[in-house]
């Protein structure tokens, strides 16, 4: 299903595929907001995390830094390869900007944006060409000399925030207007997902006290989700 474009005073050229990309860009901040407000807020926190569910909450890091990484190997791919497939990317997008004068200079800075973009997604080209969608011989057994550059959180933030730039310069040149993706509200989200674990923690140590009898949670209306085999 072809996604509605919102924004207007875009290039038919270009709308459904930046938008498409905004979406996808969006998503990917959807998922670097969970990552921060997990594992980057403070060292209490992550304590938090490791008394109640660590193995878990390992995955789940895990996991959310390979997607982030995955996004934005998306973003950085080339418009096309040389059997005749396209990909909708960031470099697709530059490519398609019309070709007038009066577009000349944000051509010219939405490619160098997209270069310098490009090169900063260069260490998560290799995680993922190595090991996060395929599965390299030496690296997996770490029997060359093979090397994986290290993707750090801050590269991660640094190139998210560089390709939200690339699409707000876009739309600020077409629609005078930009989006605020670092800025994404999501309700129940990690920090709800925080708050209950840490009460769950207080609700533990009553019980270990003796104010709240071991039986409360079973007897419960919440008591159900505990059962492996519940409906």
């Amino acid at each position: 299903m072809t996604q509605e474009v919102i924004r207007s005073g875009l290039p038919e050229e270009i709308a459904a595929g930046f938008e498409q990309l905004s979406l996808d860009l969006t998503w990917a901040y959807a998922r670097w907001i969970t990552c921060s407000e997990l594992y980057m807020r403070s060292k209490d926190r992550i304590k938090l995390l490791n008394e109640s569910a660590p193995a878990f909450f390992s995955l789940i890091q895990r996991v959310l830094a390979d997607d982030i990484q995955m996004a934005l190997c998306r973003l950085a791919d080339p418009a096309g390869s040389g059997r005749g497939k396209t990909n909708l990317s960031l470099r697709a997008i530059a490519n398609a900007l019309p070709h007038t004068t009066k577009d000349a200079p944000l051509i010219a800075d939405v490619q160098k944006a997209v270069g310098s973009f490009t090169d900063q997604c260069k260490p998560f080209i290799a995680q993922r060409h190595k090991r996060i969608a395929h599965r390299d011989l030496e690296v997996a057994l770490k029997t060359g000399a093979t090397m994986l550059p290290k993707a750090t959180v801050s590269m991660l933030g640094a190139a998210l925030a560089s390709a939200a730039e690339i699409l707000n310069t876009i739309e600020a040149h077409y629609c005078q207007s930009e989006t605020h993706y670092s800025g994404l509200a999501m309700s129940g989200a990690a920090e709800a997902l925080v708050h209950d674990v840490a009460a769950g923690l207080r609700y533990r140590e009553l019980q270990d006290s003796g104010i709240i009898d071991w039986s409360d949670l079973h007897n419960s209306s919440w008591g159900k989700a505990l059962m492996r085999n519940a409906e």
